[in-house]
């Protein structure tokens, strides 16, 4: 019975010693930051902007930083790509001061010294003291007479009109006047 188990022994050793491990590579960074808006009323004549903390992200296997050589950005909105600036080993998107409509999910994409790909997702919140939401209401705090005007409420989807049919976008607004009492 022991020879039989040293046999087996014996002839699973190689294929353990021999299979190749394959660690993870794993992206890090600020998964998400909160942008700060200036104030809480925005129009087509108006742009509401906010102070964006930079996104930033590397590579860690086991735990231990890897350098990477690239890295880009995407707004995964609308597709478009931001090239990462290069700092100790890790790239960020410096944002700043800008429209408030850059806020959502981003892809960053870096690439390691041994020219592999790997990417991770990153979200922008737009945050203000001003504004609550409690389930139902959307609630505008400290208002003055210049934020009175006709406000809307934006609602977008996409999907089919019948059952395995094309996927469609759909709209629906809600526009309300606000009066300051």
């Amino acid at each position: 019975m022991s020879n039989l188990l040293l046999i087996l022994l014996c002839s699973i050793l190689p294929v353990l010693l021999t299979a190749e491990m394959v660690i993870p590579i794993n992206v890090i960074g600020n998964l998400a930051v909160i942008a700060t808006p200036e104030s809480h009323i925005g129009n087509p004549n108006k742009t509401l902007y906010a102070d964006i903390p930079n996104l930033w992200c590397g590579a860690q296997k086991l735990g231990e930083h890897l350098d990477v050589e690239y890295g880009e950005f995407t707004r995964l909105s609308d597709g478009k790509v931001f090239p990462g600036t290069l700092n100790q080993g890790k790239v960020y998107l410096e944002i700043g001061k800008a429209n408030v409509r850059v806020t959502g999910r981003y892809r960053c994409e870096v690439r390691t010294l041994d020219k592999q790909i790997h990417s991770g997702n990153l979200i922008i919140y737009c945050n203000s003291e001003n504004i609550e939401y409690d389930g139902n209401n959307l609630i505008l705090k400290e208002l003055a007479e210049e934020h009175a005007g006709k406000y809307r409420c934006t609602g977008d989807n996409s999907f089919p009109l019948f059952v395995d049919g094309p996927s469609i976008p759909h709209q629906l607004y809600f526009d309300q006047d606000i009066k300051v009492v």
